[in-house]
């Protein structure tokens, strides 16, 4: 369908911020089209086209170099958040924010957010993001099975190094904060009518991340 990407809108007001690569960035400005994938009568995906108008007017933003930054005392992008996400009167926003911020600590001391971040260091296809709270949120399944399974990162053959967390007491640690934060997404779903995906009956949300090749995870 025919698309005209809003390009003036407040920097917060974007999922992350997309002019970390201006080519990218343009890419959005200009895209002419938006592409639904439709199968078995359910929306399965969404992109932009690659057929671009050139013509097209640009807004220009030049990044900072943090993927989240502050105004004022709220943090950006404001859209990520779960207070934005969810409605006001939601009982367990605060609960999913305190899981969020905890797993991520323990992501990022895995250094795993070198990877599943926007920037896509390792090149994975397709990237789920876990340094955005609502993009984590729909990764919590997976990131369950991963951890359970013990094969993120990807093995670095070019560096002797094998797939998985070393330390099996690390990788508990996170199994249980990835587990609360499941369990506190579920609860906040589940109060705004949103049903919880079951991956024993959806197999698509069942340990379904792509490892990149061969060697990327060396950035972990």
């Amino acid at each position: 369908m025919p698309v005209q990407f809003r390009n003036e809108l407040d920097m917060g007001s974007y999922p992350y911020p997309f002019w970390h690569s201006a080519s990218k960035w343009a890419s959005y400005q200009l895209a002419r089209e938006f592409l639904v994938v439709i199968q078995k009568g359910k929306w399965f995906g969404a992109m932009r086209s690659a057929d671009q108008d050139t013509t097209r007017p640009q807004v220009a933003h030049t990044w900072s170099g943090q993927w989240q930054w502050q105004v004022g005392n709220v943090q950006m992008p404001y859209v990520s958040l779960y207070a934005y996400l969810f409605s006001a009167s939601n009982p367990n926003t605060e609960r999913l924010d305190s899981a969020y911020r905890a797993l991520a600590e323990g992501l990022r001391n895995q250094s795993c957010l070198m990877c599943h971040s926007p920037d896509n260091y390792a090149a994975i296809t397709p990237l789920e993001f876990f340094n955005y709270p609502n993009q984590a949120l729909a990764g919590r399944n997976s990131i369950i099975a991963r951890l359970s399974a013990n094969n993120m990162p990807p093995a670095a053959n070019d560096l002797g190094l094998p797939a998985g967390i070393a330390s099996d007491t690390d990788r508990q640690e996170l199994i249980t904060l990835a587990q609360e934060f499941k369990a506190a997404g579920d609860a906040a779903l589940a109060y705004e009518g949103e049903p919880a995906v079951d991956p024993k009956t959806d197999p698509s949300v069942a340990g379904t991340m792509p490892v990149p090749s061969t060697g990327a995870g060396a950035a972990h």
